[in-house]
């Protein structure tokens, strides 16, 4: 369940993000092709149900345009359930302009999103399974309580493509280095590459 999810969440981060080009200092100076977003965004509007979308696109004031979902929904295309007035990301059929290939619901995206991790010994790794169990067996349980405190790690979406971190350390203390415990490492994200 917890691998749908992310697999949601990193769908509709990728399709909410918007790349701008900039290089950071470590990146290759090599020139960076860019795709352009295929992706749509508008309204849900009423008349929206299982086989078609009815869908009012952002800008310039047109009127709502049906698109049928079936072979999307067969598919397993469909994230979410567009609901009326639900801000949501249509991904058209090259080959046929009233079939939609993608819908993803981005309200229904919306919220905060994290797993949790658990710290492991530091010294474990380079432990034999039986020196491990004697140390622990030498620390006393509200010293391990202490110690191993799970951590959540993920990412708050809101509207209009804001992503913000939730559980991010982003300096290392002096404490942490004297702990006997360390937590798995975050990928840190700035932008799309």
């Amino acid at each position: 369940m917890r691998n749908i999810l992310f697999g949601l969440a990193a769908i509709a981060l990728t399709t909410i993000c918007s790349c701008n080009g900039n290089k950071s200092a470590d990146t290759e100076t090599s020139a960076v092709t860019e795709e352009k977003d295929s992706m749509l965004y508008g309204l849900s509007c009423d008349g929206t149900n299982d086989s078609v979308i009815v869908f009012l696109p952002f800008g310039n004031g047109v009127d709502p345009i049906t698109y049928n979902i079936e072979t999307a929904k067969r598919m397993g295309r469909i994230i979410g359930q567009p609901q009326i007035g639900d801000w949501v990301g249509i991904k058209i059929n090259p080959e046929d302009s009233t079939e939609a290939t993608m819908v993803v619901d981005l309200d229904q995206l919306k919220g905060t999103w994290t797993f949790e991790v658990r710290p492991t010994w530091k010294d474990a790794t380079k432990m034999s399974k039986r020196a491990l169990r004697r140390k622990l067996n030498e620390i006393p349980d509200s010293l391990k309580e202490a110690y191993l405190v799970p951590r959540e790690y993920g990412f708050t979406l809101k509207r209009s493509s804001v992503a913000s971190p939730v559980g991010y350390v982003m300096q290392i203390s002096s404490l942490e280095d004297d702990s006997p415990v360390e937590y798995p490492t975050l990928k840190h994200y700035t932008g799309c590459k």
